[in-house]
């Protein structure tokens, strides 16, 4: 969860790239998946903050009784 918590603040993120990341994420996709579409090209650490901000809002979920990494399936919020 601290971890996470670096993605609480507003700002810290752009808004625009949580709505990009949002309309993007299709329900069920693996975190590495996820990624790598919405990257298209870049580096996926251009897009992991957008992806991390959702969860933590709890716009996305993801299972926290295990370490996040590219396995992890992202979930939307119905």
């Amino acid at each position: 969860m601290r971890f996470l918590a670096a993605y609480r603040r507003a700002g810290v993120v752009p808004d625009e790239d949580i709505a990009q990341v949002w309309e993007a994420v299709q329900d069920g996709d693996p975190l590495t998946v996820a990624e790598r579409r919405l990257a298209a090209g870049r580096p996926v650490e251009d897009v992991r903050p957008a992806v991390l901000a959702l969860v933590w809002s709890g716009r996305l979920s993801v299972d926290l009784s295990r370490r996040i990494d590219g396995d992890s399936v992202l979930r939307r919020a119905a």
